[in-house]
Formats: C-alpha cells, sequence, structure tokens
C-alpha cells in the first residue's frame, strides 16, 4: 500500500535531487494519474511524454 508523504508540482525538464533510493517514489500526472516516466541518475529529470 503506497503512502504519500508529498507532492512536487513539476514541469517538463525539471529536475529532483534525491536522497533516498529511487525505488522508493513514484510521480504520477495530476490530471491523468499516469505514471510519470523519469530519467534517474544523481538527479532526477522529468520527461514528457
Amino acid at each position: 500500500s503506497a503512502k504519500v508523504i508529498g507532492q512536487l508540482i513539476l514541469k517538463k525538464g525539471d529536475t529532483v535531487k534525491l536522497q533516498f533510493p529511487v525505488q522508493k517514489i513514484c510521480f504520477f500526472h495530476n490530471d491523468t494519474n499516469e505514471r510519470i516516466r523519469l530519467v534517474a541518475d544523481e538527479e532526477l529529470k522529468a520527461v514528457a511524454r
């Protein structure tokens, strides 16, 4: 069961630095509730579909 621990407003191309493993996070599109694809490295970059 997933817990919502916060909310981020992301625009295309925004980067997000995470301080915990990427497996523990999932972003959903605010309007469609679809998962947002993320490119993971040192930081995450929001990718438009």
